[in-house]
């Protein structure tokens, strides 16, 4: 069933991914791969590098145990099963197997549990460009994985190693820290946060990156809403206009009503609509600090998960990305990948932006440019203004 066709195919790709620098979290996935459990999953959105990842793991951790590498859509698979192909791997003495595109499989989740449950000495690393549709149990582990960090893109662009502890949270702090890379920092730094989240930039043009994040978000639209989730056209079509809307609004102007108003559906689609994006990685939607009926009533705030997508679209309708809209995103994709849990402050005469909480902790924040004030951090017992060179420090993980 497999041919030596496959086999040069196969080596050809994880030659030429072995030759590109790895994502932070390749050495990470190749130290849990012995660990339980036998299954691994890793998600997110598109174009984030999974494909090249899983090909440069089948080089490295093949040179400790035979491991082979396969891609769920391949038609040489789907003319048998994906069963079949990991039974006679196995038969061949292959131990490690690094399945991609596992979500375009119809009974991927059946047959992967078939294969460990039957042959135990075998491990499955299989990845997916549809975090819907990987919920996980006790026998997998899922890795979450987003766009680089500022300080990755650093590391594989110009091999610029520069990292931020606590420096953020103080403006001093974190001019000290990026000092010795001015002026150029702030050229990288404007380059990051139009299109440096996604891998592919470090290879492509400005424009090819832009078009690429596009792509990127249309195809998520159009494969996993449509063919994953199963929204209608009319949800679809209401889908990216929302996008539209997000992506030429300034922060917190947005809300359920007036998108049901503009987009002309129910209130009740807009929710189904904001959760898909959420599930896709494509959208981030913040609700207040609350609970019970305040929580309920209390609008979400509606942002990109990535600035890089907002620059994308608005590059596409020929219209300048609002600077207060880009500010937060880059903030909160920093916090989240720090750790910090995010909501938004409701019930005061002029409202923080947002409140951040990690052990047990909580913390106020504002975000702004050069001239920010705390003002509306006034009676706040712990709060941070996050302006200027600390939106780079705190971007630097």
């Amino acid at each position: 069933m497999i041919d030596n066709r496959i086999y040069t195919i196969i080596n050809q790709l994880v030659n030429d991914a072995a030759r590109k620098k790895q994502r932070n979290i390749v050495p990470e996935i190749y130290n849990d791969i012995p660990t339980k459990p036998p299954i691994k999953i890793l998600r997110g959105l598109r174009g984030i590098g999974k494909t090249t990842s899983l090909l440069q793991l089948t080089k490295i951790y093949g040179e400790k145990e035979k491991s082979f590498y396969l891609s769920a859509d391949w038609p040489q698979i789907r003319r048998s099963t994906l069963y079949e192909y990991a039974v006679e791997l196995i038969e061949k003495g292959f131990k490690m197997l690094f399945i991609d595109e596992i979500h375009t499989y119809p009974e991927w989740e059946n047959e992967i549990k078939a294969i460990v449950d039957q042959f135990p000495v075998i491990k499955l690393l299989v990845s997916g460009s549809a975090p819907v549709v990987f919920r996980g149990d006790r026998r997998e582990k899922i890795y979450e994985w987003g766009p680089m960090s500022f300080s990755e893109y650093l590391h594989l662009k110009d091999d610029i190693k520069i990292e931020s502890d606590e420096e953020w949270k103080s403006i001093d702090k974190s001019t000290s820290l990026i000092a010795p890379y001015y002026p150029d920092i702030e050229g990288w730094f404007s380059d990051y946060l139009k299109i440096g989240g996604f891998p592919f930039s470090l290879e492509y043009s400005y424009d090819d990156s832009i078009e690429t994040i596009y792509t990127v978000i249309k195809q998520s639209i159009e494969k996993d809403a449509a063919t994953i989730l199963k929204l209608s056209s009319q949800k679809i079509m209401a889908m990216e206009r929302l996008l539209y809307f997000v992506a030429t609004s300034s922060p917190g102007e947005l809300s359920i009503n007036s998108l049901s108003k503009n987009l002309g559906v129910s209130k009740i689609i807009v929710d189904e609509i904001i959760d898909a994006l959420e599930q896709m990685k494509i959208l981030r939607s913040l609700k207040p600090d609350a609970s019970g009926a305040s929580l309920i009533r209390g609008e979400p705030k509606i942002l990109f998960s990535h600035p890089n997508l907002r620059f994308s679209i608005c590059e596409k309708l020929g219209v300048k990305p609002e600077i207060g809209s880009i500010r937060e995103e880059l903030v909160l994709f920093g916090l989240e990948q720090r750790g910090y849990k995010i909501f938004t402050v409701k019930g005061f005469k002029k409202n923080p932006d947002y409140v951040i909480k990690k052990n047990n902790t909580s913390t106020v924040i504002e975000i702004g440019g050069a001239g920010k004030t705390g003002a509306q951090l006034k009676g706040f017992q712990d709060s941070i203004v996050i302006k200027g060179n600390q939106l780079i420090s705190l971007l630097l993980i």
